[in-house]
């Protein structure tokens, strides 16, 4: 197997190793049929996210338009949950989120901090099926957040020399190519230091040679003052691929004269969009063998060699670049004023200039703002960098046109492997492999451990959680590793805090336990960036349109009054309980100096003692015509937020406290399950101390949905004249348009004040599942004033 290279944060691996362990001979109509039962139990979508400009500053939000898809690029149904994580420079997670997508089609936003630092920021969204594949299949894609100076990302250090096939056979013809991130020549050498093949690697980053290694010989490869070796096998299959005819390729393999598998039948199996496009036996004669296909389905390609005990031999990834829907994009004005309404027209339609429905996304910048960005069409990002998101970096680092940069993408791919298999999970199913399904409402999965141990909690102890913005509850038990989950009955947006306590069946310390939520953070990958000493065109913009949105807040921003009225944090939970039982306001009676000396000389329904040095807390219940003392301290509601802490209610000062509520009506109790069982007592102090109250709690934050924010456009007409100045990156934004029964769809927005070309861009997916884009420039130059 060759050594590939740390590129995109992943380890490439050519082959599984482990494929080549024996098993029963199979018909290939067995391995198709074992593929079809993998998809079916692991279905292969793909997550594509396309955003509003291109880079970003501090502060801004990032609007995007998120496809959710099959491997044939149409809409997943229903309503369903994505993950979507931002990491920093470092590999650290700054931010992460869910949001919702309907039918395939989910729009949503990143909302950047103003207080941000500049550099390159890494996006990754997937769903919870996905997690059944390695996080490469994840959609990745780097964004750049600038200052007023410019962030130069590092360019992605590859090197490597990848055999097509994925192994080098020895005594055979090898088709090999060199990938490289410096210039130079690619060489590759025998043990005694005879050169024995070479290729010039240029601006494009990529170059191929053939040769034929002998048995026994030592190979390395070389550019520069890089090298690394080059492993020869006699139990794989070498292979080539050479297009034949329109549409169609010749696949010829070889294997070793020495090696078992000449004069064998091979299984030669082609993929493409999730589906076997073409199967079929072959034999190898005096070491070669051949499979020709005369149409291949437009798209990437996954080619795979088998022998009769299912071992994978060789594996090639082919792309036959498919039609594209045409799309015509018309303004009514090739010239307009700022301010002025720009009309638009779009009409899809197919290679044979039939009106064609499709989702499209149409989107407005202005071009004077992003000078130099080197972004790739809409086909090609998910045709390809959807699933090599590698390669778009390399394509990005290489500044050459798109068009130019695909001619060779076909070696390029010799260097990829196919993610969406485990052809070992194919063969041989584990039963003990957890299996996600489609996420279509939140949930929550956690550990529950001991804090002095560090060990689970025992089987079967009740976890009792709270949703305290929702005020929602919700009990479940633990397994014997202490792993629990449960759904939420109702989504929610923005972050709640969840409150949680357990119960154990012996005797534990109250306090002695923790939750681990479990980790959603996917692998986040470092990427290089630095700032240079050189203005940033955008970053320059977006602050100098700070300074004058702040001089216009000034000016135009009424007085705010400021509302003096106490509001009681804990009101709502009181309403939930059904209201309280017991009143009383701290400031009716005299200063206390203790909590204790308090609920002794005033509060009757609340008792306190120190026994054994453990001070304990005791709501006083009533039934009927006598009093019953519970076995547990109650649920104490500090200021809004629940703990269970009894000493830190206890270290509580009398004198800022303005009233304490007790609930101890049991009826009303059950309302909060087993969490209410030994009463609550609510507190409300003079100045909030909910933050401190977290610190003495089992609370945690928990992220629910991410809401969609609305991209605001502005609207001129002779009625609504602003003075204040409009300016504005991203003129234009809507990511929900659809075309009609004539493949047309017309749109409308106003330009801003800047007297700077428009560059209005126009793509999105056909209803059968091809991707287009158009782009068109709009010149925008101030009016001529009249002398």
């Amino acid at each position: 197997m060759m050594n590939r290279v740390k590129r995109y944060g992943i380890l490439g691996v050519v082959i599984a190793v482990g494929l080549m362990a024996a098993r029963p001979a199979e018909d290939i109509q067995d391995i198709i049929g074992k593929l079809e039962a993998y998809y079916k139990t692991y279905p292969q979508v793909r997550v594509h996210l396309t955003f509003n400009q291109p880079k970003y500053a501090p502060g801004d939000t990032a609007f995007f338009k998120a496809f959710f898809l099959s491997e044939n690029f149409r809409a997943i149904p229903d309503k369903q949950i994505l993950n979507l994580e931002l990491n920093d420079s470092e590999g650290h997670t700054v931010l992460a989120q869910n949001f919702r997508v309907t039918d395939g089609e989910g729009n949503n936003q990143i909302v950047f901090d103003k207080d941000i630092t500049p550099g390159r920021y890494e996006v990754v969204a997937y769903s919870q099926v996905m997690k059944n594949f390695e996080p490469a299949v994840y959609y990745r894609k780097h964004l750049t957040v600038t200052g007023r100076k410019q962030v130069q990302k590092q360019r992605v250090e590859t090197f490597g020399f990848f055999a097509e096939g994925g192994h080098v056979i020895e005594d055979v013809v090898n088709q090999v190519v060199v990938k490289s991130s410096v210039k130079g020549t690619g060489k590759i050498i025998d043990q005694t230091g005879a050169l024995v093949a070479s290729a010039e690697v240029s601006e494009d980053g990529i170059a191929s040679m053939s040769f034929t290694p002998k048995k026994g010989s030592v190979y390395t490869g070389q550019l520069g003052n890089q090298e690394v070796q080059i492993p020869v096998s006699s139990d794989h299959c070498a292979i080539k691929v050479d297009p034949q005819g329109t549409g169609g390729v010749n696949v010829a393999v070889a294997v070793s004269p020495s090696s078992s598998l000449n004069r064998q039948e091979l299984y030669f199996i082609a993929l493409s969009k999730g589906r076997v496009v073409y199967s079929s036996p072959f034999n190898v004669d005096d070491g070669t063998g051949q499979v020709s296909i005369d149409i291949l389905h437009p798209g990437l390609n996954e080619f795979f060699v088998f022998d009769k005990k299912n071992n994978l031999l060789a594996e090639r990834i082919y792309f036959l670049d498919p039609s594209v829907p045409k799309v015509l994009i018309t303004t009514t004005n090739e010239t307009i004023t700022p301010r002025s309404v720009i009309s638009a027209s779009i009409i899809v339609t197919d290679e044979m200039s039939r009106p064609t429905a499709a989702s499209i996304v149409a989107r407005a910048t202005n071009n004077s703002l992003f000078p130099n960005i080197h972004e790739a069409s809409f086909e090609t990002e998910m045709n390809i960098f959807n699933d090599f998101p590698g390669l778009r970096l390399e394509f990005e680092d290489s500044g050459l046109p798109e068009s130019e940069w695909l001619t060779k993408i076909n070696d390029r791919l010799i260097a990829e492997t196919w993610n969406r298999i485990d052809w070992n999970e194919v063969f041989d199913p584990s039963k003990d492999k957890t299996k996600y399904g489609y996420k279509f409402s939140l949930g929550f999965n956690g550990k529950a451990m001991f804090k002095t141990s560090g060990e689970p909690v025992p089987d079967s102890t009740l976890v009792m959680i709270y949703q305290q913005k929702a005020m929602v509850g919700y009990e479940t038990y633990t397994d014997k590793k202490g792993d629990f989950s449960f759904p939420f009955v109702y989504d929610f947006n923005g972050t709640d805090q969840i409150f949680y306590m357990m119960e154990f069946k012996k005797k534990e310390k109250q306090q002695d336990y923790y939750v681990v939520p479990e980790l959603q953070i996917v692998s986040a990958n470092e990427t290089e960036a630095k700032e240079l000493d050189q203005t940033d065109v955008y970053g320059e913009y977006k602050f100098r349109k700070g300074m004058i949105d702040r001089s216009f807040n000034f000016f135009s921003e009424s007085s705010q009054k400021i509302d003096s009225k106490i509001v009681n944090p804990n009101a709502e939970y009181e309403d939930e309980l059904g209201g309280v039982d017991v009143t009383v306001k701290v400031e009716d009676y005299l200063v206390f100096p203790t909590m204790s000396d308090l609920i002794h000389e005033v509060i009757s329904g609340l008792q306190s003692r120190v026994t054994g040095g453990v001070a304990t807390v005791r709501v006083v219940f009533l039934r009927n015509t006598y009093t019953v003392i519970p076995k547990g301290d109650p649920l104490y509601i500090i200021d809004g937020v629940f703990t269970r802490n009894t000493n830190y209610f206890l270290s509580l000062n009398p004198e800022d406290i303005l009233t304490i509520k007790l609930v101890n009506a049991e009826n009303k109790l059950r309302r909060f399950g087993g969490m209410g069982k030994f009463g609550v007592v609510l507190v409300q102090t003079k100045k909030s101390v909910a933050k401190d109250v977290l610190k003495h709690s089992t609370v945690f934050s928990l992220g629910g949905l991410s809401p969609e924010l609305d991209f605001k456009i502005p609207q001129y007409n002779a009625q609504s004249v602003s003075r204040r100045p409009d300016l504005r990156s991203c003129i234009y934004w809507s990511p929900r348009y659809s075309t009609n029964s004539s493949g047309r769809a017309d749109l409308n927005f106003y330009a801003s004040d800047d007297a700077a070309p428009i560059r209005l861009e126009i793509l999105g997916l056909t209803s059968d599942g091809r991707p287009f884009s158009s782009t068109r420039i709009v010149e925008v130059k101030a009016p001529e004033i009249k002398q």
